[in-house]
C-alpha cells in the first residue's frame, strides 16, 4: 500500500499540535519549537518523497529458469532483471571483504583470516551479499553440493575459534 499523503499529513499536524503545547508548557521558546517543527516537516516530506518514488522488489523465490513460481513479477524486477543477473560467473564486482574488519570476536576474526581467499569470498557472498548456496554455485559454475561441502568444511574449521 502506498503513502497516503493526506492522512499522514493530518496525523503529523495533529501530533505536532500536541507537541507544541507540551513544549510550550515545559518552557521552550517559540523559535526553538518552530525550528524543531521545520526539521520534522522536512523529514516528513523526505519520507513522503521516498515512499512515492520507491517500489519494493518482489521477495518471492524464483525457480532455476528465472521465473517465479505462481505470482507475477514486480514490474521493476522485470525491467532490471538483466542488471540483477550475473552472467558467466562474473562476480569480480562483488569482491571485498571489508565486513571482516567489523568482526568483534577476536578468535573468530583470527579463524576467518586464516581461511583461503576463495573461502573468504564464499563467506562474503553468503553472509554479506545474502546469496543462497544455489546462486553461489551458479555464479562459480559448480554444483550446489560442492558449495555445501565447502561450507561444512569452513564451519568445521571455524568451530575451534569460538
Amino acid at each position: 500500500m502506498g503513502f497516503n499523503n493526506g492522512l499522514e499529513r493530518k496525523k503529523f499536524e495533529a501530533r505536532w499540535s500536541r507537541l507544541r503545547v507540551e513544549y510550550a508548557a515545559s518552557g521552550m521558546d517559540e523559535n526553538m519549537i518552530t525550528a524543531m517543527y521545520e526539521f520534522d516537516r522536512q523529514t516528513f516530506n523526505s519520507d513522503r518523497r521516498y515512499a512515492e518514488h520507491t517500489q519494493m522488489l518482489s521477495c518471492q523465490v524464483f525457480s532455476d529458469d528465472g521465473d517465479k513460481a505462481g505470482e507475477d513479477k514486480s514490474p521493476l524486477l522485470v525491467k532490471f532483471m538483466d542488471a540483477l543477473t550475473i552472467q558467466n560467473g562474473d562476480i569480480s564486482h562483488l569482491r571485498g571483504d571489508g565486513w571482516l574488519d567489523e568482526i568483534e570476536n577476536s578468535h573468530l576474526w583470527k579463524g576467518i583470516s586464516e581461511l583461503s581467499d576463495k573461502d573468504k569470498e564464499l563467506l562474503t557472498l553468503y553472509i554479506f551479499y545474502g546469496y543462497t548456496m544455489v546462486e553461489i554455485a551458479k555464479m562459480q559454475g559448480v554444483s550446489q553440493a560442492a558449495i555445501s561441502k565447502r561450507f561444512s568444511r569452513i564451519k568445521n574449521f571455524l568451530r575451534k575459534y569460538r
